[in-house]
């Protein structure tokens, strides 16, 4: 559904499932990613914060904490300059829309 959306709202095609390393151990991945505007995507819906499946003993705060902190190290984590962007969606009709009312990416940001 996720693609389907970035293709309709005309995005440039998206890396998939990148590769981030967790500061604390491990690995995050990341949805979608457009390293040339500094923009990851995530496709989240509400039930990752009140599905018992998905908190895995967490409370719903607990969890959105948890994210936050995921986001601040992907955040850190990036040598670009500037401030890294992140989109959160759940499903929502896109036929109607036009990506440039919806904050979609301009042409790449360079570095300065």
């Amino acid at each position: 559904m996720s693609r389907a959306a970035i293709f309709e709202l005309g995005f440039p095609d998206p890396l998939l499932q990148t590769c981030h390393l967790n500061p604390r151990g491990g690995f995050y991945f990341t949805d979608f990613e457009w390293p040339a505007y500094r923009l990851i995507g995530e496709f989240d819906g509400k039930g990752k914060y009140v599905k018992d499946e998905y908190l895995r003993g967490l409370t719903p705060g607990e969890a959105v904490h948890r994210e936050k902190v995921r986001e601040d190290d992907l955040s850190r984590g990036r040598q670009w300059r500037g401030a890294l962007g992140s989109v959160r969606s759940a499903p929502a009709p896109v036929a109607a829309a036009h990506p440039h009312d919806r904050g979609a990416p301009g042409p790449p940001l360079t570095g300065r």
